[in-house]
């Protein structure tokens, strides 16, 4: 054995001398640990042989059954699957040899001649293929595959060096297909039929060989590829003549299916263990085999596993390449030493949170349904998950619904040694919001935000110009310590100085000219809509202290020819400027949210402090329908003593109070103040004419 795995074992052997305090030795060690696994294997070796019988039962009483009609069905399905069928389309699926152990060979070449494996006595990553000689293969402990191969020599994983070698491949698989979908680091799809008519000089074989001479040419690194009409063709094809090699499917449903006939059940991608075993349980072995008990299989399992075996034993598979792609899930997760300390354990989902948050950022991702993975010493694995009223992208938020999962388990397996955690997200949706109509208006590219009837244009200053585009992120960091959402929640659970905190809320940066008390009155119906949230602490999110909600930000004074005018009600917005983008978007969200804050008013009867364009206080309405009419943003005119809404005088026949145009400054005929539809539409026309 060498030093250096003998390394790599010590804080195992260590664990175990604690826990057992009888074992001494390195082998007495690891013949314990590879005992607990065989007892897991075993246990669920059972569960599995119980639901293979439950299968075997079914099929027997199939037997004794007419299935005339059901294969009628089951032929309607063929026949109408194989009009998916499409020989026209060129796909190549490249997967890269052994790429972690390949790309760490460049770096120390002696590697070459030895068996080498990334990863440690724990789990292995990968390995190169002398090792897998000795029947070392991914995903198997290390000290297994130690004992397989004595002179086996672990390698830590460098991820970031392995991405940087990723991003070359893939430059070269562009100039193929620009629109290539990236499966995994080392593995990708492409679709070369418009590339072929391009070259129609070279043959398929010889475009997908000179593909990747490139690779090895720019990297000094091998890649195995497959040719087919679909994608599940192409990716079966590519393990024939690994490593460094390619092989093509003829592009006939004859080769197809003569391909496949003798084809293991198991070679094919998405069946694994539990579905192998229970096929062969039922006597199939190889797709030729499914071909001929399709009736069984459809009578005994899911329709969806159903649909995805007839797809298999016909050959049919997507032929659309994507690189846009909508991804189901996201998720991280890491092996390690087995750990009993708790503190240890939250460090590790904190880590691990700040990984899946790095990924969000990059994919601009949110997610509203958290899973945890745990598996413990003893091979015993399980996952817990829990859905979120909202969606969530943050490293703290990540890590305090992760935290509250795993304290349940802690709390329920209190002397738990875990040795692989990992946490993800599914349910996922972009975190990218597409401007259209009106946010057009609010938000230009090429930062010219034309703000309604502004007389005057200057120029933005640098934060201004970064916050102007077309497209607006939800975030503006990984973590969330720069996003909205996380200012919004510093702002309403206070902050670490003496700076008092202003009062933020629904309707962000109005809410700091609202009085305390229909702070108070949003505060409560917030509240009252999150109860039923267990994940958020309502006591902490909603934490103001008094001096907080009795703090009054100074109002600057604007001149009147530099107040912003709002789209909707097209009056000027007090106290905020032309190029004061939030506080724009901030009485645009009280317009667009009238029902909302119509409820909150019905219940508010304090008076509302509004700053005039001098910068002095006038006293405001006394009634709770004037408060109303104010914050939904429809001037009240004085009639004979009495306060009148625009709207109720449209409503009421007496005036045609039309909205006006942001764009071209005129009034719009035929849409009121409160029509949005029609504002709306008038404005996309406006811009488009621009």
């Amino acid at each position: 054995m060498t030093i250096r795995t003998l390394q790599s074992v010590q804080p195992l052997i260590a664990l175990r001398t604690r826990t057992h305090p009888n074992i001494r030795s390195l082998a007495s060690t690891l013949d314990l640990i590879d005992t607990e696994r065989k007892q897991r294997e075993q246990e669920r070796d059972g569960v599995l042989q119980a639901k293979v019988e439950k299968l075997l039962k079914k099929a027997e009483r199939l037997k004794q059954l007419d299935l005339t009609r059901e294969k009628m069905v089951l032929a309607d399905k063929i026949k109408q699957m194989e009009t998916d069928r499409n020989m026209t389309e060129t796909i190549v699926h490249v997967d890269m040899d052994a790429f972690y152990a390949s790309v760490e060979e460049l770096d120390q070449p002696e590697l070459k001649t030895r068996p080498m494996a990334v990863g440690g006595v724990d789990m292995i990553t990968t390995a190169n293929y002398l090792a897998r000689q000795f029947g070392v293969r991914s995903a198997m402990p290390g000290y297994i595959a130690k004992r397989l191969c004595p002179d086996l020599v672990f390698v830590k994983p460098d991820f970031e060096k392995y991405t940087r070698m990723s991003m070359m491949i893939r430059a070269v698989l562009a100039r193929y297909d620009p629109n290539y979908a990236a499966a995994s680091l080392d593995e990708a799809y492409l679709n070369i039929t418009q590339y072929m008519k391009q070259h129609s000089e070279q043959s398929v074989e010889e475009v997908v060989a000179e593909m990747r001479d490139q690779i090895f040419k720019e990297t000094s690194l091998t890649a195995s590829a497959g040719i087919g009409s679909n994608t599940l063709i192409a990716k079966i094809a590519t393990d024939v003549n690994k490593p460094n090699g390619q092989f093509r499917v003829e592009p006939t449903r004859e080769a197809v299916m003569a391909y496949l006939q003798t084809l293991p059940v198991r070679k094919v991608p998405g069946v694994g263990r539990v579905t192998e075993r229970e096929l062969h349980a039922l006597g199939i072995k190889t797709v030729g085999d499914l071909r001929e008990n399709l009736i069984t299989v459809s009578m005994i399992s899911t329709p969806a596993l159903t649909d995805f075996l007839i797809r298999v034993a016909l050959g049919i598979g997507s032929t659309t390449v994507d690189p846009t792609w909508e991804r189901k899930s996201i998720s991280v997760e890491r092996t390690f030493v087995a750990i009993f300390n708790h503190d240890a354990m939250y460090d590790k989902m904190r880590e691990l949170a700040s990984m899946l948050a790095d990924d969000l950022a990059k994919e601009k991702l949110k997610g509203q349904t958290l899973t945890i993975r745990i598996k413990a010493s003893n091979f015993e694995s399980w996952t817990r998950q829990k859905a979120l009223p909202s969606p969530i992208y943050s490293a703290k938020d990540l890590y305090d619904v992760a935290k509250i999962l795993l304290v349940k388990e802690l709390q329920e397996r209190p002397d738990l040694e875990v040795r692989l955690m990992g946490i993800g997200l599914s349910k996922l949706s972009s975190r990218m919001i597409k401007m259209t109509g009106i946010g057009k208006f609010l938000v230009r590219s090429e930062g010219q935000a034309a703000i309604a009837s502004s007389p005057t244009k200057r120029p933005r200053d640098n934060s201004v110009k970064e916050s102007l585009t077309s497209i607006m992120s939800e975030s503006e960091a990984a973590d969330g310590n720069d996003s909205e959402g996380s200012r919004k929640r510093q702002a309403i659970e206070g902050s670490s100085g003496d700076r008092p905190v202003p009062k933020m809320g629904a309707f962000g940066a109005l809410m700091p000219y609202c009085s305390s008390s229909f702070v108070r009155a949003t505060q409560t119906k917030m509240s009252e809509d999150s109860a039923s949230n267990k994940f958020i602490d309502n006591s902490r999110l909603l934490t103001i202290s008094t001096e907080s909600l009795d703090y009054q930000p100074p109002l600057p004074t604007i001149p009147p020819h530099r107040l912003a005018v709002c789209p909707i009600c097209c009056q000027r917005i007090a106290n905020v400027a032309l190029d004061d983008l939030r506080g724009v978007n901030g009485h645009v969200d009280v317009c667009l949210n009238r029902g909302t804050i119509r409820e909150i008013g019905a219940n508010q009867a304090s008076s509302l402090n509004v700053a005039n364009t001098n910068g002095n206080r006038f006293p405001s309405p006394s009634s709770s329908d004037a408060f109303r009419t104010l914050l939904r943003g429809a001037n009240a005119k004085e009639k004979g003593g009495k306060s009148v809404s625009k709207r109720e005088e449209h409503q009421n026949g007496k005036s045609n109070v039309c909205a006006v145009c942001p764009i071209c400054k005129k009034t719009i005929a035929d849409a009121r103040v409160d029509d949005l539809v029609g504002v709306n539409k008038h404005v996309d026309f406006c811009l488009g004419q621009q």
